[in-house]
């Protein structure tokens, strides 16, 4: 029996969730996620309760200027991760989520990561980060999603939900040249990852790729 995607409501849903900041939305996150690592008493968990607490206390710096709301955004995407399959999930891949963005966004040092949390955490967080110099770049981006593909399946997992999660909040960007750039990258190097590792997503992810293109140009481009 094919599963369903109950984690996920309608786009319209998922993105107004998003950039109106919905209180109640972010609260009943808190709420679950408090509940379900206090809950949980096993050893294996004390690292995944470490990188919700330091993923929720770091000092993000988002677009250049700070931006501590950013960790919604993290908590959004391990939450969506957990959701999608939580009898299957590992902790390592939640402490990713939640960390995924820390080199590029925060000040913390690999080091510290590492510490906490392992080399392959610490790498797999290296290998999601994007050099932001250098992310149009059709080489370098290339090269980028190459690494990843041939990484850990959590890596790719991360990423494909790290990209789900921005697609719903892409048309606040003012700038329409981005906005298409963005939507190149997805189809082209995001949508092979959910059809190999997440192909439960894949049809919500093509509608709201065509979505995204509506609210850009007033038309779909999807097909």
């Amino acid at each position: 029996m094919k599963k369903k995607i109950t984690f996920l409501k309608s786009i319209e849903i998922e993105r107004n969730k998003r950039i109106n900041s919905k209180y109640d939305y972010y609260k009943n996150l808190m709420l679950f996620w408090n509940k379900f690592l206090k809950k949980n008493k096993k050893k294996n968990f004390i690292k995944l309760r470490n990188a919700f607490v330091l993923a929720k206390n770091l000092k993000y710096n988002h677009g250049g200027k700070a931006d501590n709301k950013y960790f919604f955004h993290t908590l959004r995407v391990a939450s969506m991760i957990l959701f999608w399959s939580k009898k299957e999930v590992k902790n390592d891949l939640l402490v990713l989520a939640l960390l995924h963005n820390c080199f590029e966004t925060t000040k913390v040092k690999d080091q510290f990561i590492e510490n906490l949390f392992g080399k392959k955490i610490n790498d797999e967080i290296n290998l999601l980060t994007v050099n932001r110099k250098n992310q149009w770049d059709k080489i370098y981006k290339a090269n980028y999603y190459k690494k990843i593909i041939n990484s850990s399946k959590n890596t790719r997992i991360v990423k494909v939900f790290d990209k789900l999660d921005n697609l719903f909040v892409l048309n606040k960007n003012p700038n329409p040249k981005i906005k298409i750039k963005y939507l190149a990258e997805v189809k082209k190097y995001i949508i092979p990852i959910v059809k190999k590792d997440v192909s439960l997503l894949l049809n919500y992810f093509e509608k709201l790729i065509d979505d995204t293109h509506l609210t850009i140009h007033g038309k779909k481009k999807y097909l």
